[in-house]
């Protein structure tokens, strides 16, 4: 008997119970039932060989009743120890500079609360131990609900965020652009406004073009203002925009390339600042007409209706109205001034060559002429034909309007 008895102590003197209370209740049950198996296959055993060797009843008797004592006495010993060995609060709570991720990740009793301490250190918080009484489980419940409706937001505070992320949201940007050497072009318009207004500045950059095809294709917008900051419009920038009716264009605008314009069918009219000195083919007036079918179907260039260009006379705008048979409003004259650019200013050439001169005379006014300070060396003609006659070097002057560049000629 003393010998089983130390033999079950010593198999499980190492049970003990420091889960919470179901799983106490079902670590004892389990423990129990193993222990009723041992004694019950013992006392078989002890049975059968009591039958086999003629062993003393009584003694058999003695054997059961004193293993029965001992477990109940062991069982109900081991169900006290851990229903009364309840954890207390500690009067002192943990530092937070001895805490570690192994000795902070402790589990918390059924019905326990976490119990926050005054003070904390740093960003981690000291904690007091864990109250494991009936008032700490209901408090328990409760916080378990606040944090339950915490991560799981009513329908209103979902509005609420929903309205709050819309009202913050950014757009996408209603220009693309580019900036190159300091200034802004105009690459496209993502916007739906049918009248747009292009902004003089970008990121505190002037926008000095309107980039080509730009707005090319857009059927919605009607009217466009262009800033004062803008020099360029470039090669079909607003090509095939059918509803643009209206287009105010700045008086620092220089140039309009090729086809800036091309058909916008309602454009009837333009206004053309007197400093615009550059406006490309078809740049006004002009939209592509289709005609025939089948196989005979083509498409050719057909200008605008009635197409009107408001302009000063001797602009290149009134030029262009004359050279395309467009009807004028001559808003009065102005005087340009003249300006004379040569496309090489020294050229070397050999006894006998010619070179002819390349020029070009904005607002010329009268004829252009050229002379030569040694005709010896190299003639010129009334055309700018320069003829080198021995070596040495002559200055050829290009004159209009008061205005020449030199041409330095070396002969040799």
């Amino acid at each position: 008997m003393t010998e089983l008895s130390a033999l079950i102590l010593n198999e499980y003197k190492d049970i003990t119970f420091d889960t919470d209370a179901s799983l106490i209740i079902s670590a004892y049950r389990k423990k129990q039932r193993k222990f009723y198996s041992i004694i019950i296959s013992s006392v078989f055993c002890v049975i059968i060989a009591s039958a086999i060797l003629n062993i003393n009843t009584g003694v058999i008797t003695k054997f059961v009743n004193s293993t029965g004592a001992f477990l109940s006495s062991y069982f109900s010993h081991e169900k006290a120890r851990n229903y009364n060995n309840k954890p207390t609060k500690p009067t002192q709570s943990y530092d937070n500079s001895t805490l570690s991720d192994n000795n902070a990740s402790h589990k918390k009793p059924l019905g326990g609360k976490e119990t926050k301490a005054t003070e904390s250190i740093g960003t981690v918080p000291a904690y007091s131990q864990y109250e494991g009484d009936a008032a700490g489980a209901s408090e328990a419940a409760a916080e378990k609900q606040e944090t339950a409706a915490s991560d799981n937001p009513s329908d209103d505070d979902t509005k609420d965020n929903d309205s709050k992320t819309e009202t913050e949201s950014v757009a996408a940007p209603v220009f693309a652009y580019k900036i190159s050497n300091g200034a802004v072009t105009v690459t496209a318009y993502n916007g739906t406004d049918t009248n747009v207004t292009i902004p003089s500045k970008i990121e505190n950059l002037p926008v000095r073009t309107i980039g080509a095809k730009a707005f090319s294709g857009n059927t919605k917008i009607e009217g466009v203002e262009i800033p004062s900051s803008v020099q360029t419009i470039d090669k079909q920038a607003f090509c095939k925009c059918r509803k643009l009716s209206r287009v105010t264009l700045p008086e620092t605008l220089l140039r309009v390339n090729e086809e800036a314009f091309y058909g916008c069918g309602s454009l009837k009219e333009i206004t053309v600042p007197a400093g615009v000195s550059k406006l490309g083919a078809m740049c006004f007036g002009y939209y592509e007409k289709t005609s025939g079918s089948g196989t005979n179907k083509y498409n050719y260039d057909e200008k605008v209706k009635r197409f009107t260009i408001r302009c000063y006379s001797g602009s290149r705008a009134y030029t262009y109205a004359v050279e395309n048979g467009f009807a004028v409003v001559n808003l009065g004259s102005v005087d340009f001034p003249t300006s004379v650019y040569l496309d090489k200013y020294i050229v070397e050439l050999s006894v006998g060559s010619t070179y002819e001169i390349k020029y070009t005379v904005d607002n010329p006014k009268g004829e252009t002429t050229f002379t030569s300070d040694k005709d010896s060396v190299a003639k010129v003609s009334a055309d700018g034909k320069v003829t080198a006659l021995k070596k040495g070097s002559a200055n050829i002057t290009v004159s209009n309007n008061g205005v020449s560049r030199k041409l330095v000629v070396i002969v040799e």
